[in-house]
């Protein structure tokens, strides 16, 4: 099973004996739901409109400036995260729970699965959270085309693979 989390969405998908599993198939909704909550929760505290575009920046940093100085907010980021964990963790399970003794492992990957992985892993415990979760799939349908144009007889020639710092 894979689970492909987003700003926007979060896809996921399931693979049984090579066969996708539509049941287990679906988006629910993507990081926006935490940088939603905790703009309210920050504009709530400082008194002037934060915004849900500028939360995303704070939710991959866990940083928060506000008139020229740095803000304590790990609650809020705390409970932004968990609104969006438990949101995508009913969804999850609402797909999975048919196959979900046969499930060898759960791959998290997508630019909010390090928002995901801690409240994600206490349900599933086969979850892989892979490293660099951002380009996964940017690399896979990169493999995924070099093999199909090798399959075709194609010449190939081995692009870079880049790797995040």
């Amino acid at each position: 099973a894979v689970v492909d989390a987003g700003a926007y969405t979060v896809d996921c998908a399931l693979v049984q004996d090579d066969q996708w599993i539509q049941h287990g198939s679906g988006s629910a909704p993507g990081a926006y739901v935490a940088a939603e909550h905790l703009a309210k929760a920050l504009s709530k505290r400082c008194s002037f409109q934060v915004s849900p575009l500028a939360c995303h920046q704070v939710l991959a940093t866990g940083e928060f400036r506000a008139n020229g100085r740095p803000h304590a907010i790990h609650a809020e980021l705390e409970a932004a995260k968990r609104v969006f964990g438990d949101t995508v963790l009913a969804y999850v399970d609402r797909k999975f729970e048919r196959e979900a003794p046969s499930l060898e492992a759960i791959l998290l990957v997508g630019g909010a699965a390090p928002l995901l992985a801690a409240r994600m892993r206490q349900s599933w415990p086969n979850l892989l959270a892979v490293p660099n979760p951002r380009f996964v799939v940017a690399e896979g349908m990169l493999r995924a085309g070099l093999a199909a144009r090798a399959a075709a007889s194609e010449p190939v020639r081995e692009a870079p693979i880049a790797r995040a710092a």
